[in-house]
């Protein structure tokens, strides 16, 4: 098989692992003679054909089958009823590959609508700790290393409930781990969890000792989500867990709200994160209102509105003095929803979510200069560029409880 070829099915493996029907599709690689029955590997992927690590394996073996197992391939997706995977392979491909190449990442947003070829993760690393520009506000202490911990959970296949599977977050999942691991992050991830087990995930992970020692901390939750849910609490937005709605279970699905995790990160019931930056992003529909794009006639364009921390407290060292002061329970906190409340939230059914590839693109390429707010100014008035039929638009909506300094991230300068 030839190099480029090769770069194809690197460079589509995680699509592929989270849209291959696997028992389908091996039946075909065995018959265009891409494996043989008498090949080492059967017996210990049959064991486990049903595991997403299996299909990447097989996937990936692929390479090395010899000069004719790309057209094998191709061949027997069409056969298996994996048409689209084989377009992407062969129509677009080519082009896609050359173009990821060509194309400057700062620029991918212009394209998600329609592109077929992922994200290229790679983060721009700064040379200095960046100072606060203004006289008065200061900076969120962000030198740890680990920069901080994340918390990635996404919810994929919704196989026991009644919303369909949400193949392409498979992308998102991985461009975030890449991301911010190249950023100096710890992550940690969970993927297809019940609404139990998402408030059990992140009350762990709230209570994580590791988080004493690092300046920061981003929970990001990526699912089907749900309208106000809560009286009184018109904001207040439900994650679905993969269990949401399924008839399995007798006592019914366990609720869980967006303020159900924050909640998790409050001073009193998360004081090693007490003084420090904590972001949450939610890619979750909030509803089912789509958002119109607006024809204006003026002619008048608005404007576009886009040193260490006294709070720090440094890890186990029996010299320091903590000096104990009072501080608000919900503070340095930010949160960012993908849409609107009651609005959906839109996605590329191949390469992911539209405020998610614009987030990994925007903060790759420009958190190495500027702080989070000014990040999140920057993705939003990208994600107001991008339209599907021209008419249906998609607006983030950002929430600040006492964020009240810069926060640089600096990825790539250490002390």
């Amino acid at each position: 098989m030839n190099e480029e070829d090769r770069q194809k099915i690197d460079l589509y493996c995680d699509i592929a692992v989270g849209n291959i029907n696997i028992i389908n599709l091996w039946p075909k690689l065995v018959e265009n003679k891409i494996f043989n029955i008498d090949d080492v590997n059967i017996s210990t992927w049959k064991k486990n054909f049903d595991k997403k690590e299996t299909v990447r394996n097989i996937w990936l073996t692929i390479k090395t089958r010899g000069p004719s197992a790309f057209q094998g391939l191709l061949l027997s997706l069409r056969q298996s009823s994996h048409e689209e995977l084989a377009d992407l392979l062969d129509k677009h491909a080519e082009n896609s590959l050359i173009n990821s190449l060509k194309l400057c990442n700062d620029d991918y947003y212009r394209n998600i609508k329609e592109a077929l070829y992922p994200l290229k993760i790679k983060v721009k690393k700064g040379d200095k700790f960046s100072s606060s520009p203004h006289e008065v506000i200061k900076c969120y202490q962000m030198r740890s290393k680990p920069r901080g911990l994340v918390l990635i959970i996404t919810n994929i296949d919704f196989k026991f409930g009644i919303d369909k599977s949400r193949w392409s977050a498979t992308q998102d999942q991985a461009n975030l781990k890449k991301m911010f691991e190249e950023m100096g992050f710890f992550v940690e991830m969970h993927c297809n969890l019940t609404g139990q087990e998402i408030k059990d995930c992140v009350t762990s992970f709230s209570r994580r000792k590791e988080l004493l020692n690092v300046d920061s901390c981003f929970i990001i939750v990526s699912s089907h989500g749900n309208g106000p849910g809560r009286k009184g609490e018109e904001d207040c937005t439900e994650i679905s867990g993969v269990d949401n709605y399924t008839d399995q279970i007798p006592h019914g699905y366990t609720k869980v709200f967006c303020s159900d995790v924050i909640d998790c990160f409050t001073s009193e019931a998360c004081p090693y994160l007490a003084g420090k930056p904590k972001i949450f992003i939610f890619q979750l529909c909030r509803g089912n209102k789509t958002q119109t794009k607006t024809i204006t006639t003026s002619k008048i364009m608005p404007k576009q509105v886009t040193d260490l921390s006294e709070d720090y407290m440094p890890g186990n060292n029996s010299n320091v003095k903590i000096k104990k002061k009072v501080i608000r329970n919900y503070s340095d906190m930010l949160i960012a929803y993908a849409t609107l409340p009651g609005h959906v939230a839109f996605r590329n059914n191949v390469i992911g979510s539209w405020f998610i590839l614009i987030f990994c693109e925007v903060f790759m390429n420009h958190a190495y200069k500027d702080h989070v707010c000014d990040l999140f100014k920057i993705i939003d008035s990208r994600l107001r560029k991008v339209t599907t039929t021209e008419i249906y638009c998609q607006t983030i909506s950002l929430e600040c409880k006492g964020f009240h300094k810069y926060c640089y991230i600096n990825p790539g300068v250490f002390e």
